[in-house]
């Protein structure tokens, strides 16, 4: 469970520090919808209640995903994607 959370999050800090250091501090990842993805992957264990953690994390990661993405691309091309 230690390692969700050092992933995820980890990689949300990292490449907020990223943009930050390249002056792209505008387009941040939401560390907070991050940990709530890891939080919903560990409970979703638990019978009955995962399944609705299951649920709620089939909305949140593709929000994290698609944020986690526009960041990389900001990065690698050096500016902030539009619609960001």
């Amino acid at each position: 469970f230690y390692w969700v959370f050092q992933a995820w999050v980890g990689l949300a800090t990292d490449t907020n520090k990223a943009m930050d250091g390249r002056g792209l501090g505008a387009l941040r990842v939401p560390r907070g919808l991050a940990v709530a993805v890891c939080v919903c992957a560990v409970i979703s264990i638990i019978p009955y209640l995962g399944f609705l953690t299951g649920l709620a994390n089939l909305i949140m990661a593709p929000l994290l995903l698609s944020s986690l993405f526009r960041a990389a691309n900001a990065l690698r091309t050096g500016e902030a994607m539009p619609g960001a």
